[in-house]
């Protein structure tokens, strides 16, 4: 349903709103004939040379409330390292170990690295995921009412890896790979996933390979201040490499940073993923979530293809604290000449933000999303969405 003109004003307004709310603690900068004002601590740039690290880390166990949970514990430990510390130009390594049980009857465990090699010339990235979830869908497509949820609970392992090679200053490109495994332990009878018209609805499994390339310019992977970053993956899953079904996959994340005024940074990203072939609903495109379109559950729309692109203005208000505010659009849909102006959702809202690693600017985040019909959910997360 096309989004009203009330509730788009309104997800207008409640941007504008969250930063003039907190505009009056923002410290503007100095002018050129007046002593310079101290930085806080939210609006140093990670990794100033009097605090940068050559060896940190973040253990933490926090209780969080996302729409798609509820409230849980989750805790993690992160360590990252910078190789040396005399060349600012190295990306640090970032290792995590991390894991969550919540009230719903979920767990998740994971543990992801970044590792450079050779001064950057190489680049290593992987992550793994288990989780057993208790979750919820609600068909396909850009038009499912909100009514039709169904139940399900499914036990997932996901890997996801790449090894890339510098092919010129900020480009990588490389092999990369994706292997999943899913059980799917309960659906709803009489629902969509019992009829067995949803590939995936009895579980599957899946083996992709292809390529990855990046480009990264930023001057922080935590907190970037300036910087462009482009990722794009091409992964085939085909029945010959041990995919229950034939499908493929083209991912596009680009993102662009800059300082806008004083400690002010503009932060944009645009996704696009599009499948072709017969895709499971687990390897799906999925609208929402505590990165982009935050106001909507994730998931609440799933097709084959999604676009979605979202601002988000961030600043310092005092000490270790800084404030967002962040709004976005995007739809799904079967493919990418079916996407139609009239099915583009909208979301937006704020964020408050603990910077509780200095050096590296690695940040607690609270954030408010107001999905289009009105709702408002809530993500307590570690580092930024984006």
């Amino acid at each position: 349903m096309m989004m009203t003109a009330q509730r788009r004003t309104f997800l207008y307004a409640a941007f504008l709103g969250a930063y003039l709310f907190t505009a009056p603690f923002y410290r503007t900068p100095a002018v050129a004939d007046a002593e310079p004002a101290e930085k806080t601590e939210a609006a140093k740039p990670a990794g100033d040379a009097a605090e940068k690290k050559e060896w940190g880390y973040l253990p933490f166990a926090i209780p969080f409330y996302l729409p798609e949970t509820s409230v849980g514990i989750g805790w993690a430990f992160l360590v990252f390292h910078n190789p040396d510390l005399s060349d600012p130009s190295l990306k640090p390594d970032e290792y995590s170990l991390y894991g969550a049980v919540t009230i719903k009857n979920q767990q998740t465990v994971g543990v992801s690295a970044d590792r450079y090699f050779d001064r950057n010339k190489y680049r290593l990235s992987t992550r793994l995921d288990f989780s057993r979830f208790p979750n919820v869908f609600w068909g396909l497509g850009p038009d499912t009412h909100g009514d039709d949820d169904e139940d399900f609970t499914d036990i997932m392992t996901n890997f996801q890896g790449s090894f890339a090679v510098r092919l010129a200053k900020n480009l990588y490109a490389g092999p990369a790979v994706n292997l999943l495994y899913d059980d799917m332990m309960k659906t709803e009878k009489g629902g969509l996933l019992d009829s067995g018209k949803i590939p995936g609805g009895d579980g599957t499994h899946a083996s992709g390979m292809g390529a990855v390339v990046t480009w990264d310019s930023r001057d922080s992977v935590f907190y970037p201040y300036r910087g462009v970053y482009l990722d794009v993956k091409a992964l085939a899953h085909l029945d010959e490499a041990g995919s229950e079904y034939d499908f493929r996959k083209l991912e596009a994340d680009a993102r662009a940073f800059l300082r806008i005024y004083g400690e002010m940074v503009l932060a944009l990203q645009s996704v696009a993923k599009l499948s072709w072939g017969t895709v499971p609903f687990q390897s799906m495109p999925r609208l929402g979530g505590d990165q982009i379109m935050r106001g909507y559950f994730d998931g609440r729309f799933r097709d084959r293809d999604l676009v979605a692109a979202q601002a988000e203005i961030r600043y310092p208000i005092f000490w270790r604290f800084a404030g967002t505010a962040f709004m976005s659009a995007g739809q799904v849909a079967p493919s990418l000449h079916e996407m139609s102006a009239h099915n583009v959702k909208y979301a937006g809202g704020a964020g408050l933000r603990f910077i509780a690693e200095k050096s590296e600017h690695i940040a607690l985040r609270f954030d408010a999303g107001v999905d289009g019909d009105g709702n408002v959910n809530f993500y307590v997360i570690i580092k930024e969405a984006f």
